[in-house]
């Protein structure tokens, strides 16, 4: 049911995009970085956090001016978790969905075949372990991989460049910071361990859009 309330939300915001004069939607792929978030407890240290992989997503957007744009978008990050500590790697599968909506600021009108612009918004990341429990998990003095899902509100900036290939046809190329709270439901401090903060998860995408 969740799924689907998620699907109907994207689907929702696409159809108000169609509604509107110029318009625009397409697929997006590339390569998302998370950097490793350092823990400490009696016994030593760690590093944790989400292990880099490939993202994928598709976006709509509204252009009815000639410099300001809304966009919402969505993306399915292949994002293992891990702890590593002295020379020792434990990894669980694992995954996240990035839904957002941003408004879009571009440096060239909307004639222009080169279009930067950088972009700023929020939505939810959802963050999924999706491995076998194993209660005897190494490491597990520092924190525990769980199988378990988590929602954060996120934090969400861009930027990048549009090209117009044709009339109706265009690629895109940008760099996305998402931002949330730590998922620490997802990877669990142990008893005297203190983890928190923000995750920052870094995505270098391109995309090919239909305008019309």
């Amino acid at each position: 049911m969740k799924s689907l309330t998620r699907i109907c939300w994207v689907s929702a915001l696409f159809a108000s995009f169609v509604a509107a004069q110029t318009w625009e939607a397409g697929v997006l792929g590339g390569f998302a970085v998370t950097p490793e978030t350092s823990v400490t407890s009696p016994s030593g240290s760690a590093s944790t956090g989400l292990k880099n992989g490939g993202t994928f997503g598709v976006f709509g957007g509204a252009n009815d001016y000639s410099y300001i744009g809304g966009e919402a978008s969505y993306l399915y990050r292949m994002s293992d978790l891990k702890v590593a500590s002295g020379g020792t790697q434990v990894d669980f599968a694992g995954h996240t969905q990035f839904l957002d909506f941003r408004f879009l600021v571009h440096f060239a009108s909307r004639e222009k075949r080169f279009r930067p612009f950088v972009a700023a918004g929020g939505g939810v990341a959802i963050y999924s372990g999706t491995g076998e429990p194993n209660a005897a998990q190494p490491l597990n003095n520092f924190v525990a991989l769980t199988n378990t899902r988590e929602t954060k509100p996120m934090a969400s900036g861009a930027a990048g460049i549009k090209y117009r290939l044709t009339q109706h046809l265009g690629l895109r190329f940008e760099f996305r910071d998402y931002a949330t709270p730590f998922p620490n439901r997802l990877i669990g401090p142990a008893p005297g361990v203190s983890l928190g903060g923000w995750l920052q998860n870094f995505e270098a995408v391109g995309g090919i859009a239909g305008v019309f």
